[in-house]
């Protein structure tokens, strides 16, 4: 089962159950670390594999979309 966590565009604006959801997860991917957000993990000690590699190479928005959801697919 995936599950899609929004951190929010600022620190510290996670919900309580998105909190939860990644605690509770066999894997977490985070779409990128280039956002205040990302601190959450370190901070949480939450390990996830970070989708920068994606993020970078991808043409726009939608693209990046696409092919983050296609990668998810072919882990799960």
């Amino acid at each position: 089962m995936i599950t899609v966590v929004a951190l929010g565009c600022e620190k510290d604006q996670i919900t309580l159950a998105g909190a939860q959801a990644l605690e509770r997860a066999d894997k977490v991917f985070v779409k990128t670390a280039l956002t205040d957000t990302y601190e959450y993990f370190d901070e949480k000690g939450i390990p996830n594999v970070c989708l920068d590699f994606i993020y970078d190479t991808s043409e726009n928005f939608d693209d990046l979309d696409d092919r983050i959801a296609e990668y998810l697919i072919a882990q799960d």
